[in-house]
């Protein structure tokens, strides 16, 4: 038996630097242009709000994984931060 997991495509310029480089317990991996995130079935309010704000829309897109990425998509609804 196997699962499928839909994830979003998210420019890096959606979150932060900072949010970025966190050892987030959401993070599933790092690569040189971005990192995996895991979306949990609760947003807890302690998220950093730029991580909060992304992981809402992937949750409204009925994604589980957020891909940051340099060359992501960007999604004009999200935050946008300049780093």
């Amino acid at each position: 038996m196997y699962g499928v997991l839909n994830y979003l495509d998210v420019s890096t310029r959606h979150i932060t630097e900072a949010t970025l480089n966190s050892n987030s317990i959401y993070k599933l991996a790092d690569y040189a242009e971005g990192a995996f995130f895991w979306v949990d079935e609760d947003l807890p309010p302690s998220l950093p709000k730029d991580l909060y704000e992304v992981f809402k829309f992937a949750k409204e897109k009925k994604c589980t994984i957020v891909r940051f990425d340099a060359d992501g998509f960007d999604h004009p609804e999200l935050p946008s931060y300049d780093w």
